[in-house]
C-alpha cells in the first residue's frame, strides 16, 4: 500500500492553509483492528491510514472525508 505524498500535501494544504504540520505514527494495534477485516482466507484492509486533526485544546477529530479525497486524488 502507497499513499500519493503530493497528493496527501495537496488536500491538506487545500483543506488547513499553508500552516500545517504533519505527524506520521503507526496505527496502534486497536485502529488495525477497526480498520481491518478478516473475511476468512484473506484480510481486507478497509482504512489505509488514518487522519487526525489536533486543535489547540488538544480535541482530536478524524476526517474520513479527507482520508477518501487523498486515497481517490492519488490513484493512477
Amino acid at each position: 500500500m502507497t499513499v500519493d505524498l503530493n497528493t496527501l500535501m495537496e488536500v491538506l494544504l487545500e483543506q488547513f492553509g499553508p500552516r500545517v504540520t504533519l505527524e506520521v505514527q503507526p496505527m496502534t494495534e486497536s485502529e488495525k483492528a477497526l480498520a481491518e477485516e478478516n473475511l476468512g482466507i484473506v484480510t481486507a484492509v478497509r482504512s489505509r491510514f488514518i487522519l487526525t486533526e489536533v486543535r489547540s485544546d488538544q480535541e482530536s477529530i478524524r476526517h474520513k472525508d479527507l482520508e477518501e479525497r487523498i486515497i481517490q486524488k492519488g490513484r493512477k
